[in-house]
């Protein structure tokens, strides 16, 4: 199972919580912008691509930025530091 250090090196990191048969990792970043990260049954992923992120925006859900307007799935974690890096650049 995925643990704290899978995304800790990235900032904006504000919390990691186990969920179920997976984690959740929400990150915040100064532009307003952020992002939750899960992995587990719930989320859209596989063994090899075990991540899904959706944008957030001042802590919801945010569906309209250059990223996305959904949640993206079926992501390994170099794509979601990537996606990361990007979000707080918005």
């Amino acid at each position: 199972m995925e643990t704290y250090k899978d995304f800790e090196n990235h900032k904006g990191l504000v919390s990691y919580t186990p969920r179920m048969d997976g984690a959740q990792w929400i990150f915040n970043f100064a532009n307003g912008y952020g992002a939750s990260v899960i992995t587990g049954g719930i989320a859209y992923c596989n063994e090899g691509q075990p991540y899904e992120l959706a944008v957030l925006k001042d802590d919801d859900l945010c569906y309209d930025t250059p990223i996305t307007d959904d949640v993206i799935g079926y992501l390994t974690s170099n794509e979601v530091y990537d996606l990361l890096d990007r979000i707080e650049q918005l």
